[in-house]
């Protein structure tokens, strides 16, 4: 009889738990959206702009801070939903972010020809409503093809590099300048889906949606 209504208690707290916080995705960048969306998860947009800091020699450091930096400033404007936030640098030496104009990508893009780089980046799954925050760090390596300033005009004229890490997107004709990587295609593109994978996993009701983004995880894998 006891292990009947232990049973009950168990299956009714598990009904109260799980899924039952609104997803909202904390980025304006469109490669997290569509991969987001290409998992079957429906979330809602929070644009929610914080400062980017930079911490010198410590890149795993710097995308962990920013990340979880944008998930408090989407905290307090959604409190009760399950917030994902995520941050991306391209890594050689030192930060390469976001170039401001054409010229500074230019140089960002050629600075990295024939070289092998670090892309890192952080997601965090945070519920507000539990004062809960999981942050997970992935890195993966990135060779470079060789390539001269011909080559970056090209590839400039059909990928717009402003919004982008590193100046480049490897989803974007990125045939024409990278040779091969080491680790997760999902990480380079900006939200490793690994890392989320494991966040998700480890916060209330975040199980279903976890084996949401395993299932299209594995599909990247196959690629």
């Amino acid at each position: 009889m006891r292990s009947s209504q232990q049973s009950q208690t168990a299956a009714a707290a598990g009904a109260r738990d799980p899924v039952s916080f609104p997803v909202v995705l904390a980025s304006d960048s469109p490669r997290r959206r569509d991969l987001i969306r290409r998992a079957g998860i429906r979330f809602s947009l929070c644009s929610c702009s914080t400062p980017e800091k930079s911490f010198r020699g410590q890149p795993r450091r710097t995308v962990r801070h920013n990340a979880e930096a944008k998930a408090r400033a989407a905290a307090r404007r959604h409190p009760r939903a399950l917030i994902i936030t995520a941050d991306t640098i391209v890594y050689l030496r030192h930060v390469y972010g976001k170039p401001s104009d054409p010229e500074r990508a230019e140089r960002m893009l050629l600075s990295l020809s024939g070289r092998t780089h670090t892309v890192y980046s952080a997601v965090t799954v945070s519920l507000p409503s539990r004062r809960l925050r999981v942050t997970r760090v992935a890195a993966t390596k990135v060779r470079m093809k060789r390539f001269d300033r011909e080559t970056v005009r090209a590839y400039f004229g059909k990928v717009d590099p402003l919004d982008k890490a590193g100046a480049y997107a490897i989803q974007e004709s990125g045939e024409m300048i990278v040779e091969r990587i080491v680790g997760s295609l999902s990480n380079v593109i900006g939200l490793p889906l690994e890392a989320l994978e494991e966040a998700l996993e480890a916060v209330p009701g975040g199980e279903p949606l976890a084996r949401k983004i395993g299932r299209l995880r594995k599909k990247f894998n196959k690629c």
